[in-house]
């Protein structure tokens, strides 16, 4: 019961943040909150502390995502400007690596490294799941 209160408290909180995105969007995040919380097992103090950090970080990887995405590869690419898109690639890779890096030792001062990496595999299933729903969907 107390888990229950902790993912709905925190579903809603974090849903009257990004009040900016669409209700759809609002709902998966708050779906995702409540999954990665159930499946991290965090405590309220824990949750608390983390889910600011991991916000923080998941904007600033769209931001990095979205630089990347900024560049339209016409059909005429020239192999100079294709090497030049390649190296802008692996640029964007390693800043999301770095920040990645920089977030995981903050984010182990808030949950065990053990929480840590099952954060990992924990949002893998999220999307799984939600491709998963998404087709069962689209299938009707």
């Amino acid at each position: 019961m107390t888990r229950f209160i902790l993912l709905t408290i925190v579903a809603v909180f974090l849903t009257l943040q990004v009040s900016a995105q669409d209700k759809r969007g609002d709902r998966i995040k708050a779906m995702k909150v409540a999954y990665l919380t159930d499946k991290l097992e965090l405590t309220p103090e824990e949750s608390q502390n983390f889910w600011p950090l991991y916000n923080e970080l998941s904007s600033k990887l769209r931001e990095i995502k979205k630089s990347g995405r900024a560049e339209k590869v016409s059909e005429n690419l020239s192999e100079a400007e294709a090497l030049e898109l390649i190296n802008k690639q692996f640029d964007n890779d390693q800043r999301e690596l770095d920040l990645k890096k920089a977030y995981a030792l903050k984010m182990k001062e808030v949950i065990s490294p053990v929480k840590l990496i099952r954060l990992s595999e924990a949002e893998k299933e999220f999307k799984r799941e939600l491709l998963h729903r998404a087709k069962g969907k689209r299938g009707r």
